[in-house]
């Protein structure tokens, strides 16, 4: 794994202009942590901290403690109708 997001912001497209929604950051240190901004759209971005996010080629979720994995697997995430996922400060 070459590149490995530090943060990535997830975006809600419900209504006009996407609205921020959450936040995932990381780093070696501390792991990833999560912030959820939208009461609606931020519990997605918890369900993906505290269940994994969805590694549809591997099959599995990949867990959060996993670290970068978990990081790379969300920023890979195809975007959906309502959401999306963005990384907004370079790899590593």
């Amino acid at each position: 794994m070459s590149e490995i997001p530090r943060r990535i912001v997830m975006y809600a497209n419900s209504s006009g202009d996407p609205e921020y929604a959450a936040e995932f950051r990381w780093s070696p240190e501390f792991g990833v942590a999560v912030e959820a901004l939208d009461n609606g759209w931020g519990r997605l971005a918890l369900e993906y901290f505290e269940n994994g996010v969805p590694d549809h080629v591997a099959m599995h979720p990949v867990a959060v403690s996993e670290g970068a994995a978990f990081m790379t697997t969300l920023a890979n995430i195809t975007a959906g109708s309502y959401y999306c996922f963005v990384v907004e400060e370079p790899s590593e």
